[in-house]
């Protein structure tokens, strides 16, 4: 196998950029993969992908996985940083361009996990509804200023029939607000912290969202964005209500150990861990209920060592997918081959820029509240590239 060339899309797509990455192998074939840091250094990663094209192109390597385990030790001492995220993007596109030349879907590469034909996975609806808060031009729907708008809101929760929708933490109290002192973007916010008494609005934004939609439930991300105190106080307020699990990252051993500790209610973690020794400890914390892997980020082949440990360990898998249209057939390749005792909801943006699946053909459908994916070459969603060029504002 030798590549002859890398070739990154950047795309803007309303309030953040998509990434694209395309290889090609020498004479045969195009693979591709969407690799997404809207909350990171995007300019940092770009660079990764320039710095490591500089050692694959041109070179023979015997298959993908000897690809990565190169990169993985060439950089050892960077990882499991932005690097990890680069090298993860080339082995995902590679995986395609593989699949593609010998006429299977990407699952048929790994024939341990299993067979795979077309699947329907019952799908969540994330930022909701956060993302008509804070966006709602990108995504030309009406924006939610009341609490009003949120009860007009969950006639269409209803009428969608997802299973769950997932919020940040929103608040519609004084003004629409999307606290989130956790990604600080400047070093004013560095202290920002919730309002006293958040749970109260928090608990009538839920109530609002299930006005029409009694059957519905909730899940509630916390990101990095709460104290033990504050969880504590917001969980107490949640208690009786339809909640699915309470997702939240940590970076701080005593905030883990003391969210845990209190937790009533599931927890769902990981979405923003690298690597599966760092997953390590909260595959075996009996603490942690569901286990969320981004696929874009750790790679298709480590993501799936990370769940067989979840799933040996008694853990449900939830996946990381707030992106584009080829990530979520990346993300449902990726759940197809989770035993389905050991899924949970598929996250999906449903509210997004209109033009989102004009840059895939045989894009994953959507009805009923459910995600479908038929298995096709690849990942099943051919991208467009003229549609590409026609968006991209840097093609490298």
């Amino acid at each position: 196998m030798r590549l002859s060339d890398v070739q990154v899309y950047v795309i803007p797509a309303g309030w953040r950029n998509w990434l694209f990455l395309k290889i090609s192998i020498l004479g045969e074939q195009d693979g591709w993969a969407e690799f997404t840091d809207s909350n990171g250094s995007e300019r940092t990663l770009l660079t990764c992908i320039d710095e490591l094209k500089k050692d694959i192109v041109g070179v023979e390597f015997r298959d993908t996985s000897h690809m990565v385990s190169f990169l993985r030790r060439k950089y050892r001492q960077s990882l499991p940083g932005i690097i990890w995220k680069g090298i993860s993007a080339i082995e995902n596109a590679t995986l395609d361009a593989v699949a593609k030349i010998n006429s299977v879907s990407i699952q048929s590469l790994f024939p341990d996990w299993g067979q795979f034909t077309s699947s329907r996975f019952p799908a969540y609806w994330s930022h909701c509804p956060t993302t008509r808060i804070r966006s709602a031009n990108h995504v030309e729907k009406e924006p939610v200023k009341t609490l009003d708008d949120l009860r007009l809101l969950s006639t269409e929760i209803a009428s969608l029939g997802f299973l769950a929708i997932k919020t940040n933490l929103v608040s519609l109290n004084s003004e629409p607000r999307v606290f989130m002192p956790g990604f600080s973007k400047t070093l004013k916010e560095l202290d920002q912290c919730l309002p006293l008494n958040y749970e109260i609005d928090l608990k009538n934004v839920i109530e609002a969202l299930l006005f029409s939609a009694p059957k519905v439930e909730v899940i509630v991300d916390f990101n990095f964005n709460v104290t033990a105190e504050e969880f504590c106080q917001i969980q107490k307020s949640l208690i009786g209500m339809p909640i699915r699990w309470l997702e939240i990252d940590f970076d701080n051993p005593m905030l883990c150990n003391r969210v845990l500790d209190e937790a009533q209610l599931p927890v769902c973690t990981g979405e923003n861990t690298l690597g599966y020794w760092s997953y390590e400890k909260i595959i075996e914390d009996p603490r942690v209920s569901i286990v969320s892997i981004d696929v874009l980020w750790n790679g298709f082949s480590e993501s799936l060592l990370i769940a067989e440990a979840a799933i040996q360990a008694g853990k449900k898998i939830a996946v990381h997918n707030y992106y584009g249209a080829l990530a979520s057939a990346m993300a449902a390749t990726f759940f197809s081959l989770i035993p389905e005792s050991s899924r949970e909801l598929l996250e999906f943006d449903f509210d997004d820029v209109p033009w989102r699946d004009s840059l895939v053909e045989r894009s994953i459908g959507f009805s009923e509240g459910h995600l479908t994916h038929d298995s096709g070459p690849g990942w099943g969603a051919e991208i467009l590239e003229f549609e590409l060029r026609d968006r991209a504002n840097l093609i490298q």
